[in-house]
């Protein structure tokens, strides 16, 4: 099945599928279940589905048609929410979550906050899934240039060389048993590297045998000043 997927993918790479209304979802949902054998294959039918949200958008950003959505976020309390979101799912596993975040970053940030929280959260998932005990980091600082640095690092499965260097192109993870059955799509972590570029950095991962695995990227954000961030809380007038 992968196979067939794969082509019908390639298929449509020079086709943008534009914006999906609810409608065409459901109907689109309907020929993936005929497609896949009825209800019994209902997940694989959704799997379809996401991965043409996901083509959707990797076709937006190629033609340059992509949304933007700024938004000034306390990236603090931004980043802890999605951890915590995290560790909520994660069960009985003993998994620790540490967050280390500089003290530079202490003031309303001007960024996409939908297309980060994508980001964060699909290193995360990765991380959780390769990680049944153990530790997970994630550092914020400041760079020379004035990006700000995402590193996100676990104790988990290590991933090999062969996979990590090919880890942003569609369907790497696919064949790896902790994600064949996880609600993943295979074009996710090549959607994260479109829009860490989207926002303005650059992203790599790497592996330590024995050791884990890590995540690095950097974004462009407006770190407001302390009067900006004063004059922000005014209230409004009415």
């Amino acid at each position: 099945f992968e196979q067939k997927q794969k082509g019908y993918f390639a298929a449509h790479v020079r086709c943008p599928l534009g914006d999906i209304n609810p409608d065409q979802m459901r109907k689109l949902a309907k020929i993936a279940r005929t497609f896949c054998g009825g209800r019994m294959r209902t997940t694989i039918a959704q799997n379809i589905l996401l991965n043409m949200n996901d083509l959707s958008e990797l076709s937006k950003i190629e033609l340059n048609n992509i949304t933007r959505n700024l938004n000034k976020i306390d990236l603090n309390a931004f980043v802890n929410e999605i951890v915590d979101i995290f560790k909520s799912r994660i069960g009985k596993r003993k998994v620790n979550f540490v967050v280390n975040i500089d003290k530079k970053i202490n003031s309303l940030i001007s960024l996409d906050d939908q297309k980060l929280r994508y980001v964060i959260s699909s290193l995360l998932f990765v991380s959780t899934t390769l990680t049944l005990q153990g530790e997970i980091v994630l550092d914020l600082s400041v760079t020379k240039d004035k990006k700000i640095r995402f590193m996100i690092s676990d104790t988990g499965k290590v991933l090999g060389s062969q996979t990590i260097d090919k880890i942003f192109e569609p369907f790497s993870l696919s064949k790896i048993d902790e994600f064949k059955n996880s609600s993943i799509t295979g074009l996710f972590l090549t959607l994260v590297n479109k829009y860490v570029t989207y926002l303005g950095g650059e992203i790599s991962a790497s592996s330590t045998a024995g050791k884990g695995n890590s995540f690095t990227f950097t974004i462009s954000g407006e770190v407001m000043s302390n009067l900006e961030n004063s004059i922000s809380q005014l209230p409004k007038p009415t």
